[in-house]
C-alpha cells in the first residue's frame, strides 16, 4: 500500500499523511507556503504489521 506524507520544512515536521497523491485536506490549506518553503510530499511504500499479515493469512484459509 502506497502512502503520500506531507512533510513541512520549515518546521520539520510531519503534517498529514494521504492515501492518493496530490490530495489536499484541511491541514494542508492552512499552512499554505509558510514563508516560501511550502509542504513536501513523499511517497512511501508500507507494508503490513506481522498481526495483520497474519490475519490476512488466515482468512485466505478460511478460518475465523
Amino acid at each position: 500500500m502506497k502512502v503520500y506524507v506531507m512533510f513541512d520544512p520549515l518546521y520539520e515536521r510531519v503534517v498529514c499523511v494521504h492515501e492518493e497523491a496530490n490530495m489536499t485536506c484541511d491541514k494542508c490549506e492552512h499552512i499554505g507556503w509558510n514563508d516560501g518553503y511550502g509542504i513536501s510530499e513523499q511517497e512511501f511504500e508500507v507494508e503490513p504489521s506481522i498481526s495483520k499479515a497474519r490475519d490476512i493469512k488466515l482468512d485466505n484459509l478460511g478460518v475465523k
